[in-house]
């Protein structure tokens, strides 16, 4: 006999995992963010310039999804949604 998980401890399966990324008031904050604790304080003056939409298509590429709800950033995997709609859930 397999050993179960009791149904309060199984993974919720009904929608792909989502990763919170944190409290921003947009998307664009949030990559700012991302990128200005990578930088010299001395030229951060230059994401004022940065184009966030073509920005996010590249941290997007064809591995994540990048949204906004309510205050927060979340991201999710392309392959965790491929696999989620497979199942037809």
């Amino acid at each position: 006999m397999m050993d179960e998980d009791p149904p309060d401890r199984r993974p919720d399966t009904r929608r792909p995992p989502i990763e919170c990324l944190g409290d921003y008031p947009d998307l664009p904050s949030y990559m700012r963010g991302e990128l200005e604790h990578l930088m010299d304080p001395a030229v951060t003056f230059v994401l004022d310039y940065v184009d966030y939409d073509a920005l996010l298509t590249r941290f997007e590429g064809a591995l994540y999804r990048y949204f906004w709800d309510d205050g927060s950033v979340y991201r999710l995997s392309v392959h965790d949604v491929r696999a989620w709609r497979t199942r037809g859930l």
